[in-house]
């Protein structure tokens, strides 16, 4: 019924959010937008850019930071990592979940300290265009409790915005990546804004 009303007088995605959390309901992503065509566009452009990255590990997430697609190399590289396929499922997985909940990335990452510093530092650079978002805020408040991130949140080190070294520990060995986002969209753009490609490049250490 939310969706219907919402289609009728055309809300903006952005506000449609606020109505399904007054409801109890999930909000949904920012990058998933009810008209055909904007869906079209979207779909478009990340299949035009995992093309072009299929050769390394790319995470496609939207201005929540829950991850909305990913190539082949990604699920491979999180399936080696965890055990499981994180992506499987219908619910988008969120980035900030997945590196502070217990039991998932953390005991894989040898250098976790530095990926969890890194991961609030660059949340609390862009913040101006998520804090209005009650999706964001209800990640936040899933993570608010989670081992590591309230002291985090509440004082962010510096760190480097632009690239995230992530070295794993796979039991035969250590693999070392290099994580670098590529944003996309522009404040006049509103369907692209917020979607986010985070491209993962091997290291020798």
């Amino acid at each position: 019924m939310l969706h219907a009303i919402s289609e009728v007088l055309d809300v903006p995605l952005s506000e449609r959010n606020t109505l399904r959390l007054a409801a109890s309901f999930r909000p949904r992503p920012d990058a998933s937008p009810s008209r055909p065509e904007d869906r079209g566009r979207i779909r478009q452009v990340i299949d035009q850019v995992k093309r072009a990255h299929q050769d390394v590990p790319l995470l496609v997430k939207d201005q929540i930071w829950d991850i909305i697609d990913a190539n082949e190399a990604a699920r491979m590289l999180l399936s080696q990592a965890t055990g499981r396929d994180l992506l499987a499922g219908d619910s988008y997985v969120n980035v900030l979940e997945l590196i502070f909940t217990p039991g998932i990335l953390r005991e894989r990452l040898t250098n976790w300290e530095d990926v969890a510093d890194a991961t609030v530092c660059h949340v609390h650079h862009e913040i101006g265009m998520a804090m209005d978002n009650p999706a964001f805020q209800a990640v936040l408040d899933r993570v608010a409790l989670m081992p590591g991130f309230p002291e985090r949140w509440a004082n962010p080190r510096k760190g480097d915005i632009y690239s995230t070294r992530y070295i794993f520990d796979f039991g035969g060995g250590r693999r070392s990546f290099d994580s670098i986002l590529i944003s996309l969209g522009a404040p006049y753009e509103a369907v692209l804004n917020g979607i986010r490609f985070d491209t993962f490049h091997a290291v020798s250490v």
